[in-house]
């Protein structure tokens, strides 16, 4: 028998020998593998797919990429149509306002027409040498925006055709065609008559009808709107506008109404 360590074991003795191990330095070398080269793989091109195409009975069956569906155009394709509705609606809703505006500015713009050829008539006319008649000398005081002294006054007018009157509280200016021919006849509040008989033919803005009573009514109910005396009203203008008679007060400063032939519809203008 050998010689003994202190655990008892003989020298020499590999004591992992019995559980089938080796306490042996070294690692073992390991033997080289060589690879066996595999033929390079091809990729091959699946069909090209366009927006809208619908897939074949093929491609989905090959359990290839997903189906491609389309993307939130149709939602803004609606969202661009109600944008566009909503630009119509107010451009149709100002093409109305448009036109009732174009109406009042057609009546407004045909009123001053008339007003101002009214003038151009009385002072061309005045120009030209005048056929005057006097009648009564003037009887101060008389105001001819009075129911019976208007009518005093429009009795002195030729027998004609009445196309335009203007009345202020002292005197009438009218244009009367007579017998085709334009007369241009201012009747003071004293029944002094200028009759001038011009070489205009006239005619075009229609025949009116005074009613008598109707400045009266008109000058009574602007001044009461506005709080004015009535000796602060300037003239009125009776004219034929866009196929009625129409009644237009001026006060001192320029403040303006219109009312209807009657002088009952009254209505502040601007």
């Amino acid at each position: 028998m050998g010689e003994r360590d202190a655990f008892g074991r003989e020298k020499g003795e590999d004591p992992l020998a019995g559980l089938g191990w080796s306490s042996s330095a070294g690692t073992p070398t390991p033997t080289p593998v060589t690879p066996t080269p595999q033929p390079a793989s091809v990729s091959t091109p699946g069909p090209t797919m366009t927006a809208g195409e619908p897939l074949t009975g093929g491609d989905a069956g090959t359990g290839g990429a997903p189906a491609w569906t389309p993307g939130p155009q149709a939602s803004y394709t609606r969202r661009r149509r109600r944008r566009a509705r909503g630009i119509i609606v107010p451009l149709v809703i100002i093409g109305f306002v448009a036109v009732a505006i174009g109406g009042a500015t057609t009546a407004f713009n045909a009123g001053n027409d008339a007003l101002n050829n009214f003038s151009n008539s009385i002072e061309q006319a005045t120009k030209n040498d005048p056929t005057s008649t006097s009648n009564s000398p003037s009887s101060p005081g008389t105001s001819l925006t009075q129911s019976a002294a208007l009518k005093a006054a429009l009795a002195k007018l030729p027998a004609g055709d009445l196309q335009l009157l203007r009345l202020a509280p002292d005197r009438i200016n009218a244009n009367v065609i007579v017998k085709g021919k334009l007369h241009v006849v201012q009747v003071d509040a004293g029944g002094e008559v200028n009759d001038v008989s011009t070489p205009a033919t006239g005619g075009g803005t229609g025949t009116i009808k005074v009613n008598s009573v109707a400045p009266s009514r008109i000058i009574k109910t602007a001044t009461k709107r506005t709080g004015r005396r009535p000796s602060s009203v300037s003239y009125l203008v009776l004219i034929h506008i866009l196929g009625k008679d129409e009644w237009q007060l001026y006060f001192d400063d320029g403040t303006h109404f219109s009312a209807s032939a009657n002088g009952k519809k009254v209505h502040r203008v601007g």
